[in-house]
């Protein structure tokens, strides 16, 4: 039997923080990033034209134009069955309890390592 492919996609203004998260997606089984964008104004663009939308959404909180605080809110508006996972360098009270109390299905901090945010992508 074939293990479903669980669709990703992912908004950090850092290019090379986005890049390195891709390739480690890439690597691991069941898993395909589809969508890759460096703002949340650039997500909501790309889910409104999504053939496919994602099943999972890696958030940064900080970002320019929209940040993730309300890409969150939009994601939730609109597309209620995709999950959020944050991914950010905050990783305080207000930031933790903001983004789950609006939704997110979990809670990453940039300085976790590659197998934690495996667990967290398979967990949600």
């Amino acid at each position: 039997m074939e293990k479903e492919i669980i669709n990703i996609a992912i908004a950090d203004d850092h290019p090379l923080v986005r890049k390195g998260v891709i390739d480690f997606i890439v690597l691991m089984e069941s898993f395909n990033v589809v969508i890759e964008a460096a703002d949340g104004d650039e997500l909501i663009n790309q889910l409104q034209k999504a053939a496919t939308l994602p099943d999972i959404c890696i958030l940064d909180i900080s970002m320019p134009h929209l940040n993730g605080y309300q890409t969150l809110k939009e994601i939730k508006k609109k597309w209620l069955s995709i999950k959020v996972l944050i991914f950010s360098i905050f990783y305080n009270d207000f930031s933790v309890a903001e983004m789950l109390s609006n939704g997110a299905n979990g809670y990453l901090k940039k300085n976790s390592s590659p197998k934690e945010l495996q667990q967290a992508l398979t967990s949600i």
